[in-house]
């Protein structure tokens, strides 16, 4: 009819035909942009792995320092022990000899008594002796001897201290040159049994009787396993 033929051939408004170019025109727009987009990717990516790899090679000489480092500390770490375990050989060459000035002014004092008293002075005077001798500030001979004569009564129990003395003084600068906190351990746990585990015992002291008090401190280095252990006194309660 006419009607029919008036129609516009195109259809109705907004349809396209399959063979319209246009799509194909959008898709083409895309590819420029999207292979830009994977081109700047590429970079990225690349970059990336140039940084990864500049980081491992840092870490891998930071990794090499600490471990210079670790190795420059244990060889000073073992200097300074080999020089405290010295120090601690020395020590107790030092308390045997004042052991032994102790057992000349408690065997002067005490010469006619029972040997039990001579050893209980004798253990008495050496510990005090240590404690003016290892005590924060250093003590004098003349100190040395008055506290003998508190001890044992006699104000001539000991009339010479000089070697020991002068022992304990050079100790003590060599142990102070050495760095480290160091400490003088006298604390025993009085009236336990005796663990030789854990202490010294006194030459003159029965194992089998309680702790009473150390005769001779410990020296141990902080951080540090004991040095040298206390030399412990026992006694009846």
């Amino acid at each position: 009819s006419g009607s029919s033929a008036c129609r516009d051939p195109s259809g109705p408004p907004g349809s396209r035909h399959a063979d319209d170019p246009e799509p194909s025109r959008s898709v083409l727009d895309l590819i420029g942009p999207v292979r830009k987009m994977r081109e700047e990717l590429e970079r990225l990516r690349r970059r990336v792995a140039r940084q990864d790899e500049r980081i491992a090679r840092q870490d891998e000489q930071l990794d090499l320092m600490r471990q210079a480092l670790q190795r420059v500390r244990q060889d000073t770490t073992t200097e300074k022990d080999a020089a405290h375990h010295e120090a601690a050989t020395w020590y107790t060459d030092v308390r045997r000899r004042i052991d032994e000035l102790a057992g000349s002014a408690a065997r002067t004092a005490f010469g006619e008594r029972a040997a039990a008293d001579r050893h209980e002075a004798h253990a008495r005077l050496t510990s005090v002796l240590c404690r003016l001798a290892f005590a924060a500030q250093p003590s004098s001979p003349a100190e040395w001897r008055q506290a003998a004569a508190g001890v044992t009564g006699d104000p001539d129990a000991l009339p010479d201290v000089g070697r020991a003395w002068q022992e304990v003084s050079a100790l003590r600068f060599r142990i102070g040159r050495l760095g480290g906190v160091h400490r003088w351990d006298f604390e025993v746990p009085a009236g336990r049994p005796y663990d030789p585990d854990a202490y010294d015992l006194w030459h003159k002291s029965d194992p089998g009787l309680p702790m009473s008090h150390a005769v001779a401190p410990a020296y141990q280095v902080a951080g540090r396993t004991v040095h040298v252990r206390a030399w412990v006194h026992t006694a009846r309660g």
